[in-house]
Formats: C-alpha cells, structure tokens, sequence
C-alpha cells in the first residue's frame, strides 16, 4: 500500500492549496498596508497574528507544491504593495476587513477538508480552519468590547411550531406575501455587510489608483454592486 505522501496531489486539493496561495498573498499585501498606519494596540495584535498565519500557511503551501514537482504560484507580491503610501482606512474599518475575511476563510478551509484526500492535506486544512475560528473570534471580541459589532436583527419565538400549507411560501414577490424566515434574514444581512465593505474597498482604491483603467474599472465595479 502506498503511503499518503507516495500519493499524488488530487486536482481537489491542487485547486485548494492554488486559491488560498493566491488569497493568502492578496491578504498579506492589504494587511501590511493596514499595519503601517493602525493605532490602536488590540487591533495592531490581531493585524500581527493574521500576517503570522499567512505566513505560515505560505511556507507549507510551497512544500506541498515543490515537493509534487509543481512550479510555486506568483501570487501577489511586495512589487504589488507601494510603500510609504498616506492612510486609506480607520482602524475600525480595518478591523471589519480582517472579520470578513475571516468569514470567507472559514468557509473555504471547511470545503476544502472535504474535498481533499489526502491525511497530510486535509490535516493541514484542519488547523488552517481552526485557526481561522480563533482569528474570527478575537477579530469580533474586539468589536463587541468597543461596541462596533453590529448583530443580526433578533426575532420574537412564535407561539408554537408551524407548517407550510400551500406554495404561496415560495412565491417570493408574488401572491401573498410572508415573514422573511430566520434563514434567508441570516443571508441577507451578512451578505449585505460583505457587499458593503467591497463597496467601501472599491471607492477608496478608486480615489488612489494611478491608472485611468484601473479607475475607470473599479467605478464601473462600484456602480454594478
């Protein structure tokens, strides 16, 4: 029997291990710019331990790919970070940034334990999630102690439990209209936070950008959001 690492990379986990390389890279470049201008102690501790991971899963992403005989993705670089630049964002700002990213991180590292195969592999994914769990907590605790987290809406408990009894239910904007279930509110408000600091990000590199393009793009961008 062949042992795990006789086994070769599965186009799972190569497509995995290829789109964290180049989030990881992505993220690191926002979160040394974010770095250079943050004041507040607990925000710049929590920027310090995002950029300790990043760093790490990078290294171990690298020995997966050289060790299968697969060139190193280019990723995002310290060529696509202009130093020295003037502050963009407010340290609350940056603190909900690192929180959402956190969000996508725990998905992506959940789907992609299950997608994968092999032991080291999906051992590796394991605590890339749990460590994304504890950056999303401590990115959160720290909204909650500065009052800065904004909850999901909270609904009253119903009298008793209930069933559908005819289709008018999934009749969305048609017919009779309904209560929006606790499910569809959950994707509707973080979906809505997610969509509005993609605005937020957009309009400001849109104010910095040298390149007319570049500009002309994220504006175009910021009006089909």
């Amino acid at each position: 029997m062949n042992s795990i690492h006789e086994t070769k990379l599965t186009s799972a986990e190569i497509a995995a291990l290829w789109t964290q390389y180049l989030s990881e890279t992505a993220g690191l470049c926002f979160h040394k710019h974010m770095m250079e201008h943050l004041k507040d102690k607990e925000i710049t501790d929590v920027f310090e331990y995002a950029i300790s991971l990043s760093t790490k899963h990078l290294e171990k992403i690298k020995e997966f790919f050289v060790s299968e005989g697969f060139p190193v993705p280019i990723g995002f670089t310290k060529h696509d970070i202009i130093p020295n630049t003037p502050r963009l964002f407010s340290d609350v700002l940056c603190l909900h940034f690192l929180n959402i990213m956190t969000i996508h991180g725990c998905h992506g590292y959940s789907g992609a334990v299950t997608t994968s195969s092999r032991q080291d592999v999906r051992e590796y994914f394991t605590s890339c999630n749990a460590s994304a769990v504890e950056l999303c907590n401590r990115t959160k605790n720290i909204l909650q102690e500065k009052g800065l987290y904004y909850r999901p809406p909270v609904v009253l408990p119903p009298e008793k439990p209930d069933f559908i009894k005819n289709g008018n239910f999934l009749a969305g904007w048609f017919g009779e209209k309904r209560p929006l279930s606790c499910i569809e509110i959950t994707d509707i408000y973080f979906n809505l936070k997610k969509s509005i600091l993609a605005k937020t990000i957009t309009v400001a590199f849109s104010q910095v950008a040298h390149s007319k393009n570049v500009r002309d793009f994220l504006l175009k961008a910021v009006k089909t959001k």
